[in-house]
């Protein structure tokens, strides 16, 4: 971190170490050490959520609730994209998020992840109203389908987000 100047610096613990209070209480320290390095460096903390296995779909709670307390403390941004993934999978069964092992993201799953990173960081909320709002998603007229309404999954998901943050 020291190598040079960092708007923002993303963190990423472990999908487990929210799930039991012993590892929860690692990953919040650790995030108060990082984040005080970070404040160091003039950057920005940015907490990027994990996500549930598939077939563990009731891990998400606790992991959801770990890393908006943690953001909520620290006052870092939040890219909730274990929320995301809970949400596309219910809505969306026959996209495939997850690689084989149900634990890991596929391609799938790591484009949305993406494109949810770069919606929460990139783009301004009255930017993402007109994007969704027209549905003009320049950068993926190449795309296939599925890979267009991952992106506009993304999208509309960090509007509701930026307009009634948890």
């Amino acid at each position: 971190m020291n190598s040079g100047k960092w708007d923002f610096v993303v963190l990423q613990e472990q999908s487990e170490m929210p799930l039991a209070p012993n590892t929860l209480k690692t990953m919040y320290q650790s995030c108060r050490w990082l984040d005080q390095r970070i404040q160091q460096i003039h950057g920005r903390t940015v907490l990027l959520m994990t996500w549930c296995d598939l077939d563990k779909p009731q891990d998400q709670i606790p992991i959801s609730k770990a890393y908006r307390d943690i953001a909520r403390q620290l006052g870092a941004i939040l890219i909730p994209a274990g929320d995301l993934f809970l949400e596309v999978t219910q809505k969306a069964p026959s996209i495939a998020l997850y690689d084989q092992d149900k634990h890991h993201p596929s391609h799938y799953g790591s484009l949305l992840v993406a494109c949810l990173s770069e919606a929460i960081l990139l783009q301004t909320k009255s930017e993402l109203e007109e994007i969704v709002k027209h549905h003009n998603y320049p950068n993926i007229a190449h795309k296939d389908p599925i890979e267009q309404k991952l992106q506009e999954y993304a999208d509309e998901f960090a509007m509701r987000e930026m307009s009634h943050p948890h």
